[in-house]
């Protein structure tokens, strides 16, 4: 695809060349287990590594020049959890019952994201959770002034029963 420029025709996408397919190593293991016919119990472990996932590139700087970041084989995660069922089933008289609960506990790392290094560890994907939540951390309200004045400096005007939030790099400074 082109776009029209004053003199010519330039590239408005690139396309991503020498891909592969994705792999995917899974392996599952599970328990099941029946106690004097009322309590079951069912476990599952599952565990999974994705190499080669096609995704954007971020290690390209914009000054490269490119109109658009190029895709590429550049990912690698692991996810793990497990699944469970509890149940107990009885009867009183003619009438039959069976409680049953359910859960799953998943997780979930990247391992390689296509990103260049950060000043601080905190700003890279690589070693947490795929879509993990990022932001600011409350540390609760400034109840003072005098709070207000002995804290790293937050941007806009400060009051008390403003936010406060947390300098995670330690430079004095709330900021991205």
């Amino acid at each position: 695809r082109g776009e029209v420029v004053k003199e010519g025709l330039a590239e408005a996408t690139l396309g991503a060349g020498h891909l592969i397919w994705e792999k995917s190593f899974k392996h599952n293991w599970g328990l099941d287990l029946n106690l004097f016919g009322k309590v079951q119990l069912n476990l599952d472990h599952f565990s999974a590594l994705r190499k080669n996932i096609f995704m954007p590139r971020k290690e390209i700087p914009d000054m490269a020049g490119w109109p658009s970041v190029p895709y590429g084989n550049v990912g690698k995660m692991r996810s793990w959890g497990w699944d469970g069922t509890l149940s107990y089933r009885d009867k009183v008289g003619k009438i039959g019952f069976e409680f049953r609960g359910n859960f799953t506990v998943t997780n979930n790392k990247v391992l390689d994201y296509d990103e260049s290094d950060t000043r601080y560890e905190y700003q890279r994907m690589r070693g947490k959770s795929l879509n993990q939540a990022r932001g600011y951390i409350a540390l609760g309200y400034f109840r003072d002034s005098a709070e207000i004045v002995n804290s790293p400096v937050h941007s806009g005007q400060v009051r008390p029963g403003d936010l406060k939030y947390k300098d995670v790099n330690g430079d004095g400074l709330i900021n991205e």
